[in-house]
């Protein structure tokens, strides 16, 4: 009996598809907090295997504490939060990427207009890239070139505040600055004041502020720390990781506007902290939530979305193997989960279950001195 030519041809690409192997780029620190050498030397790539789960080293591009790191939407190129230990300004690097061997190439950089800049992204259209300087209390933006370049810095917002922990709230520390996918919005977390803010993106250097979502009411507690925040694929709900209370705020989002649906805890209720979220994804389908918790627990927790209402159901906890999961990726078949532990300087990589969301050590792991930030692209 044979296969109708269509089926057989959609089978075909369906095998390639799955197949298909990946990039794996690793941000990570080159230096300690006190200045010495970590023994990185900046921004690692590796190949993924999407059908084994196995991973095999491309090389390394050197880079001064490329802490975070994002990929243009058309994977051309790779742009890094960089000089991130120095005690004075920080900058933003960029790097092209050639799509046949994965290795990278620096192409430039300029100063982030602040210091210590954690968080970076690039807008979809490839022209814009947002910058969170943590230490200095700014966001910056800057413009890119057709050739992948960075521009120069065209705007952004400094700002001054703080809130009720004396140790890590002393000041204003924006961790992240995000574009909303298919809006005019962006959203600026500040983890220093317990503020959120959205902004009208008007043009690359236009900024109006929409809404400033704060301690005002509940909406976030004063204490918890806003560190990142994603939105749910369809776009009604933004789910927001508290670093320092270990929660997860879940915001319904509409046309810029955001109320408080529900606030979750990322542990158990008998933990005692103190807690230390850190990173948050969803599953590419939406399904599920995961995020990282570091301090004592060092895991990932895993949630069941409810697409109606956008409250989150526990699924459970999978241990990272590691110390300090600062950052983890999907890998693009929503297959596998790989976590960067920092402190124990090791990428370790877990089989997802699509239906239950849940992760399985595949005992694949790799060494990289304090690995901070993980991205995957196709190959």
């Amino acid at each position: 009996m044979h296969l109708p030519l269509a089926l057989f041809s959609f089978l075909f690409f369906a095998s390639n598809l799955c197949a298909q192997d990946s990039y794996l780029f690793i941000g990570s620190y080159t230096t300690n907090k006190d200045g010495t050498t970590t023994g990185s030397k900046g921004i690692y790539t590796y190949r993924f295997h999407s059908d084994t789960g196995k991973l095999d080293s491309v090389g390394v591009v050197e880079a001064e504490s490329p802490s975070y790191i994002a990929v243009s939407a058309n994977n051309d190129y790779l742009y890094a939060g960089t000089d991130t230990r120095t005690k004075g300004e920080g900058s933003v690097s960029a790097f092209d990427i050639n799509k046949s061997t994965g290795k990278l190439t620096f192409i430039n950089k300029q100063p982030s207009g602040g210091s210590n800049p954690l968080y970076v992204e690039v807008a979809p259209n490839n022209t814009l890239l947002l910058a969170a300087n943590y230490g200095s209390g700014s966001f910056s933006m800057f413009k890119l070139m057709p050739d992948g370049s960075i521009s120069e810095r065209t705007g952004g917002q400094q700002y001054e505040g703080s809130s009720v922990n004396p140790e890590r709230q002393e000041q204003s520390h924006p961790h992240m600055a995000t574009i909303v996918p298919y809006s005019p919005f962006i959203i600026v977390t500040d983890l220093g004041t317990d503020k959120v803010m959205v902004y009208y993106s008007l043009s690359q250097s236009g900024l109006q502020l929409k809404t400033t979502i704060d301690t005002t009411g509940g909406a976030i507690i004063a204490g918890n720390g806003p560190r990142h925040l994603v939105m749910h694929p369809k776009g009604k709900y933004a789910y927001l990781l508290e670093e320092l209370s270990g929660t997860i705020a879940v915001f319904s989002f509409n046309v810029g506007d955001m109320a408080l649906v529900e606030r979750v805890a990322m542990h158990p209720s008998e933990s005692q902290g103190p807690f230390s979220g850190a990173d948050i994804h969803f599953s590419p389908d939406g399904n599920y939530l995961y995020a990282s918790n570091r301090g004592n627990e060092n895991n990932i927790v895993i949630y069941k979305v409810n697409k109606r209402s956008g409250k989150l159901g526990l699924v459970g906890y999978q241990s990272t193997l590691g110390s300090t999961p600062r950052n983890f990726t999907i890998d693009p078949t929503g297959n596998y989960l790989l976590v960067a532990n920092q402190s124990t300087g090791n990428v370790m990589v877990f089989k997802r279950d699509k239906k239950s969301g849940l992760l399985t050590p595949t005992g694949e792991t790799i060494n990289v001195p304090q690995p901070s930030c993980l991205k995957m692209i196709w190959k």
